[in-house]
């Protein structure tokens, strides 16, 4: 949902839902969520073993490896031609079409990236919910 108003006040992470049914009337459920913020002045910096990564203002990403200098990754920029998105949906377009773009390889070249879950995982979640649920 993407409210139609001119400015918008962000505070928490983006989230995506995609709901549909299948030609043989078996529905599913796909949950996109990404923990990029939007906001001006933003930072986010992931410190790991194998370096460190920062994020600033959603435009400069920078890699180091330990006691080494920091190096620019480019990364390209998503243009939207779209005129049928508000200028709020397009806003959010950038964030989403990362997870769109590794399900459709997943779909169209059999290509699984390890960080898109599949229905296998969405079952043994349940599993360990009904189990706790009780069910």
């Amino acid at each position: 949902m993407f409210p139609q108003m001119e400015l918008e006040q962000r505070d928490a992470d983006d989230a995506f839902f995609i709901q549909g049914k299948m030609r043989d009337n078996s529905t599913f459920s796909i949950q996109l969520i990404s923990g990029v913020n939007h906001a001006f002045g933003a930072s986010l910096r992931i410190f790991g073993e194998s370096g460190t990564i920062t994020l600033t203002d959603d435009k400069e990403l920078y890699f180091g490896k330990s006691k080494e200098k920091f190096n620019k990754i480019n990364v390209s920029n998503l243009e939207i031609t779209s005129q049928q998105l508000s200028a709020e949906a397009r806003s959010y377009y950038p964030a989403f079409y990362p997870f769109l773009e590794k399900l459709y390889e997943y779909i169209s070249d059999d290509k699984l990236d390890e960080d898109l879950p599949t229905i296998e995982d969405g079952h043994k979640n349940q599993v360990i919910i009904d189990k706790v649920l009780g069910n």
